[in-house]
């Protein structure tokens, strides 16, 4: 499946007799695809098992990795990081707690649990060895959690300060009589204006009677 990856991967911690924390990141990962199985085998990641198992002790057990070795789909109903793996292969794994996966069995694996890779060791009257760790781990750089990898939700916007008003001075021709910290003196006031309608009125002549006799 060559769907878009999700925040995890098959990461190997171990190959046999090797240091394999001195290779790069990718060169010993697999991304897991988002939304379909994962098969895992030589033909799905061609030179992927032989750079990191050839050069050392675990060479032998490469031909230990069949073609189609196992799948592993996202676990419906379970947290993000749990995956269900499928083994494909006569050569078995072994899942956390123990439990040898053979051909058609299925089991499950959780974010930081790995995939045990087994082989017959002759030297040991053909006890099993552990020959490669496939381990469920986050990709670097992704988010802590799956939501955080959806797309993230816009950020309420930051808390602006009260509006303040910014005070504009008018000069004092251009006041209005509220505005004015003279009262409106450059206005008549209603004193003033009755002075002067008084004023303006005009005079009527005066006459004097004189009475004689």
């Amino acid at each position: 499946c060559a769907g878009p990856p999700t925040q995890f991967s098959l990461l190997c911690t171990l190959a046999l007799g090797c240091e394999i924390s001195g290779k790069p990141w990718q060169m010993r990962t697999i991304g897991i695809p988002l939304d379909c199985k994962l098969t895992v085998g030589r033909i799905h990641q061609p030179g992927f098992f032989e750079g990191i198992l050839a050069g050392g002790p675990a060479q032998r057990y490469l031909n230990c990795v069949s073609r189609s070795h196992l799948e592993v789909i996202p676990a419906s109903g379970e947290a993000p990081g749990t995956f269900e793996v499928i083994s494909l292969s006569a050569n078995p794994v072994v899942l956390p707690g123990g439990r040898r996966v053979s051909k058609g069995d299925k089991g499950r694996v959780r974010l930081g649990e790995h995939i045990d890779f087994i082989g017959g060791n002759a030297a040991s009257g053909g006890d099993a060895v552990v020959y490669m760790k496939l381990s469920v781990e986050r990709q670097p750089g992704a988010p802590s959690s799956q939501v955080a990898a959806a797309a993230p939700a816009a950020s309420a916007p930051p808390l602006q300060p009260p509006h303040q008003h910014q005070a504009y001075h008018l000069p004092a021709t251009q006041r209005t009589p509220m505005e004015s910290p003279a009262a409106a003196s450059w206005l008549p006031q209603p004193e003033s204006v009755a002075v002067a309608q008084h004023a303006a009125r005009p005079r009527e002549p005066r006459f004097t009677l004189t009475l004689t006799g």
